[in-house]
């Protein structure tokens, strides 16, 4: 019963709070409501709020009152406004309707109604941080004439989110609709207020009054989305040339939920660049188009209304879907090496379409370019649309040294977070985990900070269990962790070099760890020798990535090319990296330092030939290739006839 009790007090209060009325007619702006801001700026005098900065010196001031309301649903909100200057970019007022923080001359998120400008016009705009956007156009000229002028505004903001927009002037006795939209961006109200931008020869030139709100506050519906719940089905990312369809980039969002969702005011990034869905509602098992607003009505079926659409890049680039809470739904990072080998795709026109949507694992193989005439199929069906289950077993790529204390593990999907942060799930024998941080947006990495730093001559082995991936799939691995020792001649030395694969493979080079020492792999590059002089050099990563010793480590363009085409064994490291050319009949290749140290070189031999069987595996010192049946000679694999 109490919290029934409580439950009742907490919507009344928030519905007294939603609303007030100000007519200033008993003088006071510290109760019934309290006002905030520039109180020093302001008086009231013969029921007006008036301002009064008599220190007001030079061009571009600004000064505001605000006050708690929380109204935005249902809501209504009039002022009356006395200006005895002509309104202009220079001089104008904004009302407040709806704002996150109390400071209205601070970048925050809300609505507000701007009287004057260039237009000299009432116009309704979307504040987001420190960029306004006009949402609703006022007629111009609507605010000028005779001084003083003396005008009233109104605005209407339906629960559905439908804003509208009315003036009346001193000489009209109905107001008149400048207009409306639908804008369901933010729905967070905190303040509303006034805000006048002014000049020093202004500063007693403003009045306001009968200030009135009413309406209730916003009360999310409960969805319950949870991850991939919306997930990316379909990205056009470079429209031409033109097939049949518009010649307009889109992304196409898919609902595998059994319920209507409505996507208002979720953010859509592409790489570091957003814009908001001001209005988007995705049926059950629907489709939802983002596009730029100028290309809404050159599509078919149900198009969001998406503020600030970015641009996609036609090779590539993270795509992410957060709900009003800034938590990820959904990504995806396209490539246009998705297209695979269909050079004619490619080249623009088609798009690419996910394969099968209950398939959560995010990765090239549920894709590929779409096969409907028209180059694609926003809000239908994909034409693709077929069963392509994730078999893709949960590996860790990589350990990552931060420092002493921090180390970060790679895998090569995306992991289940829960999983991820449970610090059970990290077994060492002297030291503990004491924090584990999930990198989001993708999932497929997790940062471990350790109770106590590491020692420099000092192996830490983890045990890592009850992990799982995205489709369920368990981990149970060991990994190591040290800190990384400087690199010398012969460290690290290359063991295998397929210059002149069969087919479709690519080349590939080994890599072998025949120190004692643990190599921060970022520290190496590869390059080829022009004489005397060294070509562009290749970083293998970026990152800290650790070697360790007498491990192997394959570098290649596309390891599960070179997976397809030999037995890769269980544990088999890998690394995709932009190799040198490597020239089938005569060439060099370097492994160095940035400051050029040569750590390893090698030169291939013109009409190098080896015994090569189609059953070939990926051979190692220790392994034999006439452990194959001598079947054909193949040119192209050499191997290092010595460690030394």
């Amino acid at each position: 019963m109490k919290r029934i009790v409580f439950f009742l007090f907490l919507l009344f209060h928030l519905f007294a709070y939603s609303q007030f009325s100000e007519d200033f007619t008993d003088t006071n702006l510290t109760e019934n409501p309290e006002w905030f801001g520039n109180l020093d700026k302001f008086t009231v005098e013969d029921g007006w709020l008036q301002l009064n900065d008599s220190s007001a010196a030079g061009s571009g001031l600004k000064a505001y009152l605000s006050t708690g309301s929380v109204a935005i649903a249902g809501a209504e909100w009039q002022i009356s406004v006395s200006a005895n200057t002509n309104l202009t970019s220079g001089n104008y007022v904004r009302f407040y309707l709806v704002a996150n923080k109390q400071n209205l001359t601070e970048n925050l998120q809300g609505y507000f109604v701007m009287a004057g400008g260039t237009a000299k016009e009432c116009a309704l705009y979307r504040q987001e941080g420190n960029t306004t956007t006009k949402i609703i156009d006022g007629t111009d000229d609507r605010i000028s004439g005779t001084l003083p002028l003396n005008f009233s505004l109104k605005v209407e903001r339906s629960t559905d989110g439908e804003w509208s927009l009315y003036s009346k002037t001193a000489a009209e006795t109905a107001f008149y609709e400048e207009g409306s939209v639908v804008d369901k961006t933010f729905t967070e109200a905190c303040y509303s207020g006034v805000y006048v931008y002014y000049s020093s020869s202004n500063k007693f030139n403003y009045k306001f009054d009968d200030i009135v709100v009413t309406g209730n506050p916003y009360v999310p519906t409960s969805q319950n989305i949870v991850r991939h719940d919306i997930i990316f089905s379909e990205i056009m990312a470079d429209p031409e040339p033109q097939i049949e369809l518009p010649k307009a980039e889109y992304v196409e969002l898919y609902n595998r939920t059994d319920s209507l969702l409505d996507l208002s005011g979720w953010k859509f990034s592409v790489g570091e660049k957003d814009a908001i869905i001001n209005e988007g509602i995705i049926p059950a098992k629907g489709f939802l188009l983002l596009c730029a607003e100028t290309n809404r009505l050159l599509f078919d079926g149900n198009i969001a209304k998406v503020s600030a659409f970015p641009t996609l890049t036609n090779s590539g680039q993270l795509l992410t879907l957060k709900n009003r809470n800034n938590e990820i739904v959904s990504w995806v990072e396209y490539s246009d090496k998705w297209y695979g080998n269909d050079a004619f795709k490619k080249d623009g026109g088609w798009s690419l379409e996910r394969i099968d949507n209950t398939n959560l694992n995010v990765d090239e193989h549920n894709w590929k370019p779409s096969v409907s005439t028209k180059g694609g199929t926003p809000c239908a069906v994909n034409s693709v649309a077929d069963r392509a289950e994730d078999f893709l077993e949960p590996k860790i790529t990589a350990v990552e040294f931060v420092s002493a204390s921090v180390l970060k593990i790679h895998f090569n999907k995306e992991m289940n977070a829960a999983t991820l942060s449970n610090l059970q799930n990290y077994r060492a024998d002297m030291d503990a985990v004491v924090l584990a941080n999930v990198l989001s947006p993708k999932n497929n990495a997790v940062e471990l900070t350790l109770d106590q730093e590491i020692t420099e001559d000092e192996l830490l082995t983890m045990a890592i269990e009850n992990l799982s991936c995205i489709s369920g799939f368990p981990l149970a691995e060991n990994v190591h962790f040290a800190i990384p020792q400087s690199v010398d001649s012969r460290f690290v030395v290359i063991n295998e070099i397929l210059f002149n694969p069969v087919g479709d493979g690519v080349d590939f080079v080994e890599i072998y760890n025949r120190s004692d020492k643990t190599v921060n792999l970022s520290q190496l590059f590869l390059t080829k020798r022009k004489g005397d002089v060294f070509d562009v050099k290749n970083a293998l990563t970026d990152m800290a990535v650790l070697f360790f010793p007498n491990e192997y480590l394959t570098l290649t363009t596309s390891p599960e090319t070179v997976c397809s085409q030999f037995t890769c064994a269980d544990g088999s490291k890998f690394m995709t990296v932009s190799l040198p050319s490597l020239p089938d009949d005569d060439g060099n290749i370097v492994v160095m330092l940035n400051n050029g140290k040569i750590i390893d070189e090698l030169n291939t031999l013109p009409k190098c030939t080896i015994r090569y069987c189609k059953t070939a595996k990926v051979c190692h010192w220790n392994v034999s290739i006439r452990h194959c049946q001598p079947t054909t000679q193949k040119r192209g694999i050499l191997l290092r006839k010595s460690r030394d």
